[in-house]
């Protein structure tokens, strides 16, 4: 008898589960933009991304004036970006800007900061998570966004912050259709000031 030396187990892939077989559910692969991620489907025709939870490495956000935040993986429906510390020596307010894998999108942002005594602002260039910074603002919150459209790369987000020094609260909130799958993004301002404290690191689902 030849011994068995193979143990891979095949997958299949493609765009969409296979059909259907009446009490039961399916483990596959599907197909995404430069790679593919791992699938279960329901017996119901409901799919989960079964990748599970990854972190990524630290991003520090104590030099100069872009933090450009690149690997984010294929096939990822939640993204949750957690600051600490986030500071610069200026009053620019804090923006991103997505990217995909043709480069960073610069149009077509629905998005708003307030403060908590209602002041807020909007851009349609960037995602803008402040209002009513200053010089020396220590800033620690959570950014979280969720594919809500894949087919169109919509994404949508929230989050809040505390802030110290001047002391307060911002709440930011937006969405964004993307030309491609998610890849990247800058992490910027609105004053060109040089980031000087604090690091950001990113959970994907």
């Amino acid at each position: 008898m030849t011994k068995v030396t193979n143990k891979s187990v095949f997958i299949p892939e493609g765009a969409t589960a296979a059909t259907d077989i009446p009490d039961s559910s399916q483990i596959w692969t599907k197909t995404v933009a430069g790679g593919s991620v791992l699938m279960h489907t329901n017996d119901a025709g409901v799919d989960h991304n079964i990748n599970g939870i990854a972190r990524s490495a630290d991003f520090s956000t104590a030099t100069g004036t872009t933090v450009a935040v690149s690997g984010i993986p294929l096939g990822v429906e939640g993204i949750d970006i957690c600051f600490e510390g986030v500071s610069t020596d200026g009053s620019g307010e804090m923006l991103i800007q997505l990217g995909t894998a043709s480069g960073l999108e610069t149009s077509g942002y629905r998005s708003r900061s307030v403060d908590d005594a209602g002041n807020d602002d909007g851009r349609t260039t960037h995602m803008i998570i402040t209002y009513g910074v200053a010089s020396g603002n220590q800033l620690d919150g959570i950014c979280s966004m969720r594919l809500k459209d894949s087919a169109n790369n919509t994404w949508v987000w929230s989050g809040s912050w505390a802030r110290s020094g001047t002391v307060g609260m911002n709440f930011f909130a937006g969405f964004k259709s993307l030309g491609g799958a998610i890849t990247r993004f800058d992490l910027t301002n609105t004053a060109g000031n040089t980031w000087d404290a604090g690091d950001l690191v990113l959970y994907y689902s």
